[in-house]
């Protein structure tokens, strides 16, 4: 995201108390300078179930991943509104905790350890599709295709 830059590496807390979420929550909905976007996308992940949670960002690793390399989760595993977000709160006056608890509800850790974990065998799958020949039906015979 070139207008606001990328976020920095910042310690990942994926599964805070019920407590910590509501204060998370209260927090950022309370602060100015947020834009609305960052707080309905922080608030509802905070909301949200830690399974539904690590559904739906691991998805977009997923998605990346099956047309381009992941280098860095904060370049290119997030979309721009969770990059926004995440460079929302860190030039925000958001104390660690809440940089922590940001970064846990767009589980940045764990779509690092995906990457990690699947990027060579996405690689691999891409490039296979790449060499493959194309099927051909039986009525392509049939019909001249």
């Amino acid at each position: 995201m070139d207008a606001l830059g990328v976020p920095e590496r910042q310690f990942s807390f994926s599964l805070p108390s019920a407590d910590r979420l509501a204060e998370f929550s209260d927090f950022v909905e309370s602060r100015e300078s947020l834009s609305f976007r960052t707080k309905e996308l922080l608030v509802s992940r905070a909301r949200s179930a830690p399974a539904d949670r690590l559904e739906i960002n691991l998805s977009v690793v997923l998605r990346v991943l099956s047309s381009a390399d992941v280098e860095s989760v904060l370049e290119d595993g997030l979309t721009s509104d969770e990059q926004a977000a995440l460079w929302e709160i860190q030039v925000s006056d958001a104390p660690p905790w809440v940089r922590e608890v940001a970064h846990g509800m767009l589980n940045v850790h764990e779509r690092w350890v995906m990457k990690r974990a699947f990027g060579k065998t996405f690689r691999a799958a891409r490039a296979a599709a790449e060499r493959r020949s194309p099927v051909r039906k039986p009525l392509d015979v049939i019909l001249g295709g």
